[in-house]
């Protein structure tokens, strides 16, 4: 297992650290906009089972604008609450701390094994 997953996984259920969503995933400030984890039928529990039951496919370079520093972001395959395919890109910002940037269905058969289409 990817040493991020296992970090991810005992944050989830050990209560460590914290995992937040990006403000144009899901904004608890607005909560009558349609943000695109609603828009595209996902709840936070699909969020959950994505990451405990998914892999990391891809890692990836990003940049947070916000500390003007260079971070990781994963890619994980996983299954909803449903048991359909979902994507998650997650980025590190620290120990045991993580920020979702977005979730999405899996289309691209290039990238991902399970796919939607």
């Amino acid at each position: 297992m990817h040493p991020i997953m296992k970090e991810l996984k005992q944050g989830l259920m050990w209560r460590k650290g914290s995992i937040r969503m990006a403000l144009h995933v899901y904004s608890s400030q607005n909560p009558s906009d349609e943000q695109r984890l609603r828009k595209r039928g996902y709840k936070k529990g699909d969020l959950v089972s994505g990451i405990m039951t998914g892999k990391i496919i891809e890692e990836q370079i990003g940049f947070d604008p916000r500390t003007r520093t260079a971070n990781k972001k994963y890619v994980i395959e996983g299954k909803d609450m449903d048991n359909n395919p979902i994507v998650i890109v997650i980025a590190k910002i620290k120990s045991f701390n993580f920020k979702i940037i977005t979730v999405m269905p899996p289309l691209d058969r290039r990238r991902f094994t399970h796919c939607i289409n």
